[in-house]
């Protein structure tokens, strides 16, 4: 279990590297028995608490006791909402992390299918699941990336050619995905970390990776 003093400094560290123009003060630190929230504000706010100098964006940031993790909401979020959600994103992801230790609720990942168990289940479950696919599309000497959405024959066509990769799939959906699948058996996989690799938009400059689908 980490002290206060231990917290402020992890969700100072983390401010001065991510937001440089911005702080936390020790005083915002509130204690939550199992985790303490603080919030971060523009130095400039800090030195002269004029309101119009606050930033927009940032919400409550919750440094959590057991392991120090750190877990940082929108603004859109209150301190009360924010410590609700932050302990049933824990509850589920303390779940996971049998089968995945490394899992992290704020990575995006790729869902790597292995074999299929039930496979009219496994195609609705990912038809919930997944965003879509982009596909390069030209015009002129710009590469455009248009996303599409699966259909069910398209998972399918997908699926006849084992092991397939299914990418960019947030946390949330990952949660779902692995409650569903732990409870049915419907497929075995694996989980890896989604890497957003730059890709040329001018043609004039482009490989034929940049051509690829993303699928």
């Amino acid at each position: 279990m980490i002290t206060n003093k231990e917290a402020f400094k992890i969700a100072q560290t983390y401010i001065h590297k991510n937001h440089k123009d911005c702080d936390t003060l020790e005083e915002w630190l509130l204690d939550e028995d199992d985790i303490f929230v603080t919030r971060m504000a523009s130095k400039k706010y800090i030195k002269t608490q004029n309101h119009l100098d606050h930033i927009a964006g940032g919400g409550p940031i919750i440094i959590d006791k057991e392991d120090s993790y750190l877990f940082m909401y929108s603004s859109s979020y209150s301190t009360e909402r924010a410590i609700k959600d932050y302990r049933i994103k824990k509850k589920q992801w303390t779940i996971i992390k049998v089968d995945f230790p490394s899992f992290d609720i704020q990575t995006k990942y790729n869902i790597k299918v292995e074999t299929i168990l039930q496979e009219e289940k496994l195609i609705d479950l990912l038809f919930r699941s997944l965003y879509g696919y982009i596909v390069a599309e030209v015009e002129d000497d710009t590469i455009w990336r248009v996303r599409h959405s699966y259909t069910r024959e398209i998972i399918k066509e997908r699926l006849a050619t084992l092991p397939t990769i299914f990418t960019d799939l947030p946390p949330e959906s990952i949660l779902s995905f692995y409650e569903e699948t732990k409870a049915a058996e419907i497929a075995t996989y694996t989980l890896e970390k989604y890497e957003d690799v730059r890709i040329e938009w001018n043609v004039n400059r482009a490989t034929k990776k940049d051509y690829e689908t993303k699928w």
